[in-house]
């Protein structure tokens, strides 16, 4: 799996930030409501169970909420950075069907009637965290998570970037969608840069930001 990342910006490239930003980023903000309300709901599952239960619902209603936090934070970083928003696109279509099925389960979960409550968390938190080994629900939104933090890395240039944990999320997400049967994503744009010269990219804006720190120091 090649990696996607910085793109030539061309006449063709401003039309699709033109088509496909607006949609993209309102699907941003479409899945941070969606987690608003699954942490809200979780939370009153969470106050109908006994106090034991509290620590592990816990921990997954704050990395949803962080979920909500940094998908709108994307969003509002995209309308400064619209020249980055190509580096995105693909990215974003690798994780938003992935990170929606997950919602709308726990939310089906939730909603079960034919189930008590104890018995509706613990079938939730079991299948769920054993539809990719290795990967508890907690661990599923803490790898959502980090994912999204290094998008905004790549969409706002930082030097922070890392492509080989980004890499490797994403591949990660690739096989949880296999795992759900949720088809791979179709690429936004066919144009995928190597990874070399992906990695020259990057080692040249964090060499640039360096000796532009190291100038303003002196």
């Amino acid at each position: 799996m090649d990696p996607i990342l910085h793109r030539a910006r061309t006449p063709n490239t401003r039309a699709a930030v033109q088509q496909l930003g607006p949609q993209l980023l309102n699907g941003c903000c479409h899945e941070a409501d969606r987690a608003d309300i699954v942490g809200f709901n979780l939370q009153g599952l969470r106050n109908s169970l006994p106090t034991s239960f509290h620590p592990h619902i816990n921990g997954i209603i704050e990395e949803i909420h962080n979920t909500s936090r940094l998908l709108r934070d994307l969003a509002e970083q995209a309308q400064i950075h619209i020249s980055q928003l190509t580096a995105v696109f693909d990215y974003l279509n690798v994780i938003l069907p992935c990170l929606c099925r997950t919602l709308r389960d726990i939310m089906t979960f939730i909603e079960d009637k034919s189930m008590n409550r104890e018995h509706r968390w613990r079938t939730m938190y079991h299948k769920l965290g054993n539809e990719l080994p290795g990967t508890t629900l907690p661990a599923r939104f803490i790898m959502y998570n980090q994912f999204l933090r290094l998008l905004q890395d790549l969409l706002t240039r930082s030097p922070n970037f890392d492509l080989n944990a980004m890499e490797s999320l994403r591949i990660r997400i690739l096989q949880l969608r296999e795992a759900r049967q949720i088809p791979p994503p179709n690429p936004i744009r066919t144009d995928l840069i190597r990874r070399d010269e992906a990695l020259e990219f990057w080692n040249q804006e964090t060499v640039c930001s360096a000796l532009i720190y190291t100038k303003s120091a002196n």
